[in-house]
C-alpha cells in the first residue's frame, strides 16, 4: 500500500520513528472508510485507544504537510502530497481514485492479514448493480456487526471502478455540537463531503451568502459545485441510525434524502447522485410519504448458512466436519461476527494446541499465553509481567500466594521480580521440561517497555550458564512480526542466540501437484500453469489454492494472455495485503519467528 509507505515517510520526518502496528491498523481502517468503533472492535483494542492514536497520527501528517488533517481528509491530503513529489504513476488505480477497499471479486483476503469476507451472493452482485443506476438510493439493514460496513466497502470500490466520485460518511464522526440543529448539522454534512472531494468553494462562505433555509443551502451548494459534470457521485452514509435519537434533525435529514431521490425521476441534474445508507433500524417517527426507508431499493443482510461458515473455517484452513460445524452454528447460529472470531480464535490456536498435546506425551510441562490479552491500552509494567506470573501460576497450578509474593519484592523492578519468579517458584515447582508458548508476540510492539521482555526472556536463556535448571526452560514466540521489528537493542534480543527460527514455508511444486488436477480440462498444460502459479504466490498455500481456483475455464482470452491476466490481477491483490514482491517476482509469505 503506497499511501501507507508515504504517510510512514512523513511521520518518520516529524517523529524520527516509522508507523507502529497501532498507526499501522488506525491508518488501513481509516482508508477503508472504517469508523474507529470498528477498527477497535476488530483488533481487539479500546475506542479511546483507537481514537488517540488516530490523533495523534492525523496531527504529526498536520505538521509535516503544513495543512490540517483528520479523519476525513487524509486521504485527500495524501494525495495531493504523492502528486506534489511526482509520483502518481506508482499509485495504483484504487489509490488514484481516492479510496482503497478490497477487492469485490470474491476474494477471501489471507487469514494472515485478518480481513477476510464471505460473499452472500446475490446480495453483492445486486449492490453492484444498483449503485450504477442514475438517482439509486440503496437502503443497507442488518444488526450490529453483520458486515455492513465490509459490504459498503466492496460498493464503493465497484463505484469507483466504474470512475465515480466517492464519498463515506460514518455519523459516528459527528461530535455533540453537529447535532446542535438542523442547520449545524447540514453544515457538518457538507463541509465533511467538501473536505473528501477537496472542492474548493467555502462551506461557510455558501451558507453566508446563499438565501433559503439550511435545506435550501445545502440543496443548492449539491447543485452548484458537487453534481455539476460528467462524473457521478456516490455517497455512503453509515450508522444513520445515530441520527434517530435527534428527531427533528433525523426527521428533516431523511426527508431530505427521500427528495433528492424523487427529483432525479424529472431533474437530470440529481441522477448524478447515488446513495448508499447503512442502518440498524428504520426511523417509524417519519412520515411514509417523506421516508426513504420504503423508496429506493433495500438489502438485508443474514446470517452466515451452514455453506458459508464451512467456506470460512477452509480459508482458515480448518479440516472440520459436520459434528464441528454444527456445534458452532448451534453456538453462534451464524452470526457473522461472532462466527469469524470463534473460526479465527479457533484456527489461531489449532498449532499451538497440537504441538503443545504432542509435547505433553512426551513429558514435557506446557502452557499459552496469549500477548494480546496482557497487551491492554495504558498496562503498566508492574500489571504487565504480574498478569504473565499470574498465568503461569493459574496454568500449572502453582502453589504459591502471588499476590503476597509479588508485593515482597516490589522494591525490585518487575522483570527482576519475574526472573526471580521463575527461578524460585516456576523452576522448584516444576521439575519436567518446561516450554512456555507466547502467541500473539507482535503485540508487544504497542507496549512503551517491549525491549524488557525479550530481555527478560535472554537472561533466562543467560542464566544456563551457572544455573543448570534453566536448561529445562523453553520459550515457543509465534507472531508475523520479523526479530528486527520486535527488539532494536541488539544487547539484549533473545534471536542473536542459539534460537531456532521456524519459518513456515510455502508449497513446492511436488507438494501442490494434487492443485493441477483442477486444471486438467481448463489449460492444456496444468503442470506448467500451477508452476507459474506458485512463482507469484511463493508457494503460500493458501494463497496458491485461491489463484488456482480463478483460472477461468471459460474465458474469451487465450490461455496465454489468460495466464497474464491472472498475474496482473495477482499483482494488485498481493499488494493491498501487504506482501512484498522480490526481485525475481515472486511474493514472499508471512513467517512465524520461534
Amino acid at each position: 500500500m503506497q499511501a501507507q509507505n508515504l504517510a510512514d515517510a512523513l511521520v518518520f520526518q516529524v517523529t524520527k520513528k516509522h508507523l507502529g502496528d497501532a498507526e499501522i491498523t488506525v491508518l488501513r481502517g481509516a482508508w477503508d472508510g472504517k469508523t474507529y468503533d470498528a477498527i477497535a472492535a476488530e483488533c481487539h483494542l479500546t475506542l479511546k485507544y483507537v481514537g488517540e492514536v488516530g490523533g495523534k497520527l492525523w496531527n504529526n501528517l498536520s505538521e509535516v504537510l503544513g495543512e490540517e488533517v483528520k479523519k476525513t481528509n487524509f486521504r485527500q491530503a495524501l494525495q495531493r502530497e504523492w502528486y506534489k513529489q511526482g509520483k502518481k504513476s506508482e499509485l495504483t488505480p484504487d489509490e488514484q481514485s481516492g479510496i482503497v477497499t478490497p477487492e469485490h471479486t470474491p476474494l477471501p483476503k489471507t487469514p494472515e492479514s485478518g480481513e477476510l469476507y464471505i460473499e452472500r451472493p446475490p446480495i453483492e452482485s445486486r449492490c453492484y448493480e444498483e449503485i450504477c443506476k442514475p438517482g439509486a438510493l440503496l437502503r443497507v439493514k442488518a444488526p450490529l456487526q453483520f458486515g455492513k460496513t465490509e459490504l459498503m466497502s466492496r460498493v464503493m470500490h465497484h463505484a469507483a471502478e466504474q470512475g465515480y466520485r466517492t464519498i463515506v460518511l460514518n455519523l459516528r464522526d459527528a461530535i455533540a455540537e453537529d447535532f446542535t440543529n438542523l442547520d449545524k448539522f447540514l453544515q457538518w454534512f457538507i463541509t465533511s463531503i467538501a473536505e473528501t472531494l477537496s472542492l474548493t468553494q467555502p462551506v461557510e462562505e455558501h451558507w453566508r451568502k446563499s438565501l433559503g433555509n439550511c435545506k435550501i443551502k445545502c440543496r443548492t451548494y449539491f447543485e452548484k459545485y458537487l453534481l455539476p459534470g460528467d462524473t457521478p457521485v456516490a455517497c455512503a452514509l453509515d450508522e444513520v441510525d445515530k441520527l434517530f435519537v435527534h428527531g427533528e434533525i433525523a426527521g428533516e435529514f431523511l426527508g431530505m434524502l427521500r427528495t433528492w431521490h424523487e427529483d432525479a425521476k424529472t431533474k437530470p441534474l440529481w441522477r448524478q447522485l447515488r446513495l448508499l445508507v447503512l442502518h440498524t433500524e428504520v426511523y417509524t417517527q417519519l412520515n411514509i410519504n417523506q421516508s426513504p426507508f420504503n423508496a429506493g431499493t433495500e438489502i438485508k443482510l443474514t446470517d452466515f448458512s451452514a455453506e458459508q461458515v464451512q467456506d470460512l473455517a477452509i480459508q482458515y484452513k480448518l479440516n472440520w466436519g459436520n459434528t464441528q460445524l454444527e456445534q458452532l452454528m448451534a453456538m453462534v447460529g451464524g452470526h457473522p461476527y461472532l462466527t469469524a472470531t470463534a473460526i479465527q480464535v479457533v484456527a489461531r490456536q489449532d498449532m499451538t494446541v497440537q504441538t503443545m498435546a504432542r509435547l505433553k506425551k512426551e513429558g514435557f510441562a506446557c502452557v499459552a499465553s496469549e500477548m494480546r490479552e496482557l497487551c491492554l491500552y495504558e498496562v503498566t509494567e508492574d500489571e504487565f509481567y504480574g498478569g504473565f506470573a499470574t498465568n503461569l501460576v493459574s496454568e500449572f497450578n502453582l502453589d504459591i500466594d502471588l499476590e503476597g509474593w509479588w508485593y515482597n519484592y516490589n522494591l525490585i523492578h518487575p522483570v527482576q521480580r519475574l526472573t526471580k519468579f521463575i527461578e524460585e517458584i516456576l523452576l522448584e515447582q516444576i521439575t519436567q521440561n518446561i516450554v512456555i508458548f507466547v502467541d500473539e508476540i507482535d503485540s508487544v510492539l504497542n507496549l512503551e517497555f517491549k525491549d524488557d521482555f525479550f530481555a527478560f526472556v535472554r537472561a533466562c536463556y543467560n542464566k544456563r550458564a551457572d544455573k543448570s535448571k534453566f536448561n529445562r526452560l523453553t520459550f515457543a514466540l509465534l507472531g508475523v512480526a520479523t526479530p528486527a521489528d520486535l527488539i532494536a537493542d541488539k544487547e539484549h534480543t533473545p534471536f542473536n542466540i542459539e534460537s531456532q527460527a521456524i519459518e513456515l514455508t510455502g508449497f513446492q511444486l511436488e507438494e501442490a501437484t494434487p492443485l493441477s488436477s483442477g486444471l486438467v480440462g481448463i489449460t492444456s498444460n496444468p503442470d506448467a500453469v500451477l508452476a507459474s502459479i506458485l512463482g507469484w504466490t511463493g508457494g503460500q498455500p493458501f494463497l496458491t489454492q485461491w489463484v488456482c481456483s480463478l483460472y477461468p475455464p471459460h474465458h474469451p482470452l487465450l490461455p496465454e494472455l489468460r495466464l497474464t491476466a491472472l498475474q496482473q490481477s495477482c499483482d494488485r491483490v498481493f499488494s493491498k495485503i501487504g506482501w512484498h514482491k522480490t526481485n525475481n517476482n515472486t511474493y514472499k509469505p508471512y513467517a512465524i519467528t520461534s
